[in-house]
């Protein structure tokens, strides 16, 4: 998830760009002209946006700090303290400080000043930007390294240097494509994958890789989790890359990618009629909804679209992107071949449908044909398909042995008939939250490869027109008409989509998909869960230990501004662990329940632990702490500190930071992916 954040004041030094202000109409793209909360508990707050200057993209990227995951076991649970207490924004430190940390890059590509020269000290090593995509059926990779004199990208031909592997792994895929994590099988071959785009790297810059500085953007679906990087990371490793952190890599969503193009190929035709830019730059402010299906995956995901052109360059261009609303991603894949599973299995026997899903040596080809009609599935095309099969002795089929099996084509409709009705209910769902928004969509993009989802195409141009985006006149062999605009989301395009993502001048900004906050322990209060009352030692008081502490709201707008903080206190005995954990939670539901178990000892199912924050206490926090004999005889300990949350982030992470109740320690951090 992307958004901007406070950087050091060094680093404010050295900014000498602004961005513009987001006071944008509603404006279709064509339309050039001239210039023209975060929801808080009752111990959190906000620093108003007049407190701190506004950033630009550039600089904040520069400044951007690694951060060091953490997924600890829950050990203690936190006090909260009353909400008199002022909180403060989170001031990341400079790259001079930390030197725990490897300064590997910003997170948004090598350098790329906006004149388009190198910006690379020459004491520093080069930057390489490895952008793969690995969602395609055929994989692509390419890299950019203008430090290098590599101003343009360049594809390496890594899939067709591994060609020897390549059918393997079209059958991994064939076997499950709308998976979001990676099979073993796939992870081995993504790690083959890497080693031939090593070789090839290392052969095109003519230079050891260990004397750069790598950055990698894999392409995923929106929902990647942190399993997923966790594995892509491990897969870098193996294929021998070499990365001082894990925030060299990161996950960058494949619609983003998609639009982020469709709009470059856009604007840059536009700039092509604007030799000169009398009276102002030209620039354009729009809304668009965009949906992007590969087959299997379909996403959902609206934007406010501010561009304007410096230069006739679009790398001197300011383009951001706003989230209206939190976007959706749906298996349409994965529902249809639910239903076609069970045709199989009532026609043919539960011993028959076992063997065609799980049993690839046997019947991989039905599995496999079956895919590419899916995807390439259009009513009316046929009147029936046939598909191989092979039967194991079924007991409610007197037929053993089967060479074939035909569907009807109105049968073959069935099967897509529940994925695209949850695909036209959650169309239904975002465009309610974009009018929530009081927004209006301009225009309605259509990205899918070409020859893919046809069926799927003509349900969005449907829906379209019965909700007023589109005209009724829309026809589908039209590539572009009016507020509609259909572009071939090809690999090469989502590629190019991720390198010109980060760009320094390109900015997007995202919104959560799910609550997240803390848990931890507040005064009992009536409705709380009588099981969860216990006793502090400290003040005698009552206290509910499963009480949520929600610090980003679903559908927050993840921007600079989405910073929070929470005073917190933890009491030790004088003989314990100077530790506190800090449990993380996330929840989709659109109201977040108020504890963390709906019974004593039962989690509950609407909430997922992401992780945790564990602050680390040393002696020199003693002097600011409370000491005391208490009533049971026992001394403790009190000690005060903050949790300052950046809510955005340019690499799509939420970060925690612990610190001393003066500020002036850290005490611990942690960084965790929106999922």
């Amino acid at each position: 998830m992307a958004g901007k954040h406070r950087v050091s004041e060094a680093s404010h030094n050295r900014r000498t760009h602004r961005t513009p202000k987001d006071n944008r109409g509603s404006r279709k793209l064509d339309n050039i002209e001239g210039p023209g909360t975060s929801s808080s508990t009752a111990s959190t707050s906000k620093k108003s946006k007049e407190e701190e200057p506004h950033k630009t993209p550039s600089s904040l990227k520069k400044d951007a700090r690694r951060y060091n995951t953490t997924d600890n076991q829950i050990k203690s649970s936190t006090n909260s303290v009353s909400p008199d207490k002022t909180s403060h924004k989170l001031a990341l430190r400079s790259k001079s400080q930390g030197k725990e940390l490897v300064d590997i890059g910003s997170g948004k590509g090598p350098d790329y000043p906006l004149g388009g020269e190198a910006g690379q000290d020459a004491c520093k090593p080069p930057r390489v930007l490895l952008v793969v995509d690995l969602n395609s059926r055929n994989p692509t990779v390419a890299f950019h390294a203008p430090s290098l004199g590599y101003f343009e990208y360049k594809f390496l031909p890594a899939l067709k240097a591994m060609s020897m592997t390549r059918e393997a792994f079209l059958k991994s895929l064939k076997s499950d494509l709308s998976s979001s994590r990676l099979s073993q099988c796939s992870s081995d071959w993504t790690t083959d994958f890497l080693s031939h785009c090593r070789t090839l790297l290392r052969s095109e810059i003519r230079r050891p890789l260990e004397d750069v500085i790598l950055e990698f953007s894999f392409t995923a679906r929106g929902d990647a989790s942190d399993r997923s990087k966790a594995m892509l990371v491990e897969a870098v490793k193996a294929a021998g890359f070499k990365i001082f952190t894990e925030d060299a890599i990161q996950i960058f969503p494949t619609i983003e990618a998609v639009t982020i193009e469709a709009i470059r190929e856009h604007v840059t035709k536009r700039l092509h009629h604007y030799s000169s830019y009398l009276g102002g730059a030209p620039k354009v402010d729009y809304n668009i909804l965009v949906l992007h299906y590969n087959g299997d995956v379909a996403e959902i995901q609206s934007y406010s679209v501010s561009w304007k052109a410096m230069t006739g360059k679009f790398a001197d261009s300011r383009l951001r992107l706003e989230e209206i609303a939190y976007g959706e991603t749906l298996d349409c894949g994965k529902l249809v071949d639910n239903q076609f599973t069970r045709w199989i299995e009532k026609r043919f026997g539960d011993s028959v449908a076992n063997a065609s899903t799980n049993n690839m040596d046997t019947n991989e080809g039905l599995i496999a044909e079956f895919g590419e009609v899916r995807r390439n599935y259009k009513p009316g095309q046929k009147d029936r398909y046939i598909f191989p099969l092979t039967t194991h002795g079924a007991s409610r089929n007197p037929n053993s042995q089967v060479s074939q099996v035909q569907i009807q084509d109105s049968e073959m409709l069935g099967f897509f008939e529940p994925a695209m009705d949850s695909l036209l209910r959650s169309l239904d769902d975002h465009h309610t939250r974009v009018g929530e928004k009081k927004k209006n969509i301009d225009e309605v993009i259509f990205a899918g490869t070409k020859g893919i989802a046809p069926y799927v195409e003509d349900h969005l141009k449907d829906w379209g027109i019965g909700v007023g985006l589109l005209d009724t006149n829309i026809q589908a062999f039209v590539v572009t008409l009016g507020r509609y605009n259909r572009v071939e989301a090809s690999p090469e395009m989502i590629v190019r989509g991720a390198i010109h993502g980060n760009y320094p001048g390109v900015e997007v900004v995202t919104r959560s998909r799910a609550h997240y906050g803390f848990l931890i322990q507040t005064p009992f209060e009536d409705g709380d869960p009588e099981w969860s009352r216990r006793e502090e030692p400290w003040s005698n008081i009552d206290q509910c230990e499963i009480r949520m502490s929600w610090q980003v709201q679903k559908d927050q707008l993840l921007d600079a501004h989405a910073n929070v903080s929470q005073e917190l206190k933890k009491v030790l005995t004088t003989d314990a662990e100077l530790i506190s954990d800090l449990p993380l939670y996330k929840c989709e539901l659109d109201i977040p329940p108020r504890w963390v178990r709906t019974q004593q000892n039962i989690p509950n199912p609407d909430m997922q632990l992401v992780g945790s924050v564990t602050a680390t206490f040393t002696e020199a926090d003693f002097a600011d702490a409370e000491y005391k004999l208490c009533d049971d005889g026992v001394y403790r300990r009190k000690f005060s500190f903050t949790a300052r949350v950046l809510c955005g982030h340019y690499t799509r992470t939420l970060r925690v930071r612990a610190m001393s109740s003066d500020g002036r320690r850290e005490l611990g951090r942690a960084v965790f992916r929106y999922e």
